[in-house]
């Protein structure tokens, strides 16, 4: 991938997470009594094989093999993927609070995710957004 998609991905994934921690929580410039610093680190990506990606999930033999994948939670062939690390932490002490590091891509059946080099590394970060906002729910119960 090259230094302007990482970049590029690395831009979307700090839209998606303010977006998605915009949600439960103030957003703020400076750190302050009761308040929280979110790190997000960009700890690898691949771009979708162009073409290739989009044949694979329209052609039987490839509807399959993204179906065993999707079943299995693996991810579609030729598709893109991105891995990520959260932390989140209390902005007065730097106490770590939440931290969580893995890997997503989109839906391995998703063929609107395969179209751009891109989508399915962006769909994975749509994902981990997701996946952080109904961990922060599930806390805040």
């Amino acid at each position: 991938m090259s230094a302007t998609d990482q970049q590029a991905l690395a831009s979307y994934m700090h839209q998606e997470f303010s977006k998605v921690l915009g949600r439960r929580l103030q957003l703020v410039a400076q750190p302050g009594p009761g308040t929280l610093r979110a790190k997000l680190t960009l700890t690898g990506a691949e771009a979708s094989t162009p073409v290739l990606s989009t044949v694979s999930h329209v052609l039987p033999v490839g509807l399959v093999v993204n179906a065993g994948a999707q079943a299995t939670g693996g991810r579609g062939t030729f598709s893109g993927w991105v891995s990520y690390a959260v932390e989140i932490e209390d902005a007065q002490t730097g106490t770590l609070l939440y931290a969580h590091v893995a890997s997503r891509s989109a839906n391995a059946l998703d063929i609107t995710a395969n179209f751009g080099g891109l989508d399915a590394a962006k769909a994975g970060v749509r994902s981990a957004a997701d996946q952080l906002d109904k961990e922060l729910a599930r806390e805040a119960r």
